[in-house]
């Protein structure tokens, strides 16, 4: 875990290192942000003379995997468009919804199905759908 208490310039300056962190490491800020890369959860206390004053607002943060670029898998061409924890793109040629990633646990739906999966460095592997069937992707080369 990782604790911030620095003004902005400061966390944006430190958010490339905090993203090469191990995926899922929690980083916590109280008050500031890091730029543009929004909180996985936040909790604001009401401002009480004598107990926060001003800092009354603490954020969380999980390190995300890196999936950005292109995966094969058994039904076609997975392609992300990763920004921080959330990620667009298509599974063979379908758009992607919903695309989130918490560390290493990634979601995702394509075509109606929902994807549940781990990341594992060049790969991903998980579940599909009501059936929980059997899904797997392998990065192509960058």
């Amino acid at each position: 875990m990782l604790t911030l208490f620095l003004l902005p310039t400061m966390n944006e300056r430190l958010r490339p290192q905090i993203l090469a962190m191990k995926p899922g490491t929690r980083v916590v800020a109280n008050y500031f942000g890091i730029g543009d890369w929004s909180a996985d959860a936040a909790v604001h206390l009401p401002q009480r003379t004598g107990k926060c004053g001003n800092y009354c607002s603490a954020y969380l943060w999980i390190v995300p995997a890196d999936v950005n670029g292109v995966w094969q898998t058994s039904r076609g061409e997975l392609v992300i468009e990763q920004r921080y924890q959330y990620f667009k793109g298509t599974l063979a040629g379908a758009p992607i919804a919903k695309g989130v990633l918490r560390g290493e646990a990634l979601s995702f739906e394509a075509n109606g199905i929902g994807y549940r999966c781990r990341v594992h460095g060049e790969g991903i592997e998980g579940a599909m759908g009501a059936s929980n069937e059997r899904w797997s992707a392998r990065r192509k080369a960058r």
